[in-house]
C-alpha cells in the first residue's frame, strides 16, 4: 500500500452510493470519518479470500481482479474498473470474503467502514436496494461471461476471455486493449493453461484478428466468428 489519506470533496464516489448531498452536517461528518482514499500499488491485494471484509471498497481510479483459489491456481471470476463495488457480499451477509481483489495498475480505493454502511443500511431500506442493483449490475456481465463459457472449446475460450477483457477496459489510443495481462491471467479467465493462451494467440496472430506488442492485445476483428 502507498499511501492512505481522508478524502472529502462533493465528487466523492462513496457519496453517490449513499447519497449523501442530501444529509445532514453532522451524518456527513461521520461519513468522512469513517472513509479513508487509499493508494495500492500495481499487483497488491486488496481483499483476501477466507479473511473479513471490514468495510466497503469501491474502485475511484484504477484496475482490479477479483479471482478464486482452485487448488494450486485461480479462476478470475470478473474484472473490475472505476466505480466498481469490492467485497459486497462479504459486507453485507457479515461473511469471511469468497475472493480475492487484486489491483492490476496502481489503483485508488475508496473505502468505507462497516459501522458507518450498517448504519446508514438500517435507517434508509434504500440505500441496500440502490447497492443491491449497482452490485447486479456490475456482476451480470462477468456472470454471463463464465457461464456462457462453460461449453465452449479451449480456443474459443480464449477468445472470448479477450472480448471480455476489451468489453471492461476498452482501448488505448494506440488501439491496443488499456490493460496489459500476463498469459497467465489469460488463462485464469479463460480455466485453461498458459501454454494454451499462447499458442492461441499466436494463431490468432497468424489469422490476421490480432495485432501483438509485447504483452499488449488489438483486436483486428471479431474473433469469435472467425475462429473454427
Amino acid at each position: 500500500m502507498d499511501s492512505k489519506h481522508k478524502c472529502s470533496g462533493d465528487d466523492c464516489i462513496i457519496k453517490k452510493y449513499f447519497s449523501l448531498d442530501q444529509c445532514s452536517f453532522e451524518e456527513d461528518q461521520s461519513f468522512s470519518a469513517s472513509k479513508a482514499c487509499v493508494t495500492y500499488r500495481s499487483h497488491q491485494k486488496i481483499i483476501e479470500e477466507g479473511e473479513q471484509v471490514l468495510g466497503l471498497y469501491i474502485i475511484r481510479e484504477g484496475k482490479v481482479k477479483e479471482y478464486k483459489r482452485l487448488g494450486e491456481s485461480n479462476q478470475i471470476v470478473r474484472l473490475c474498473t472505476s466505480g466498481d463495488i469490492l467485497g459486497f457480499r462479504g459486507v453485507i451477509h457479515l461473511k469471511d470474503s469468497t475472493i480475492t481483489a487484486e489491483t492490476l495498475v496502481e489503483t485508488k480505493i475508496c473505502f468505507v467502514e462497516w459501522r458507518f454502511v450498517k448504519r446508514m443500511i438500517q435507517e434508509d431500506i434504500h440505500i441496500l436496494q440502490k447497492l443491491m442493483v449497482v452490485y447486479e449490475e456490475q456482476l451480470s456481465s462477468a456472470e454471463e461471461f463464465l457461464i456462457n463459457n462453460t461449453l465452449l472449446s479451449v480456443k474459443r475460450r480464449i477468445a472470448e476471455a479477450i472480448h471480455y477483457i476489451q468489453s471492461i477496459y476498452g482501448d488505448d489510443e494506440a488501439g491496443y486493449i488499456d490493460v496489459v495481462l500476463s498469459r497467465r491471467e489469460i488463462a485464469e479467465i479463460a480455466g485453461t493453461y498458459s501454454e494454451q493462451v499462447s499458442r492461441s494467440l499466436k494463431v490468432f496472430e497468424d489469422q490476421e484478428l490480432i495485432k501483438m506488442s509485447g504483452k499488449r492485445i488489438r483486436l483486428l476483428k471479431s474473433i469469435e466468428v472467425d475462429i473454427e
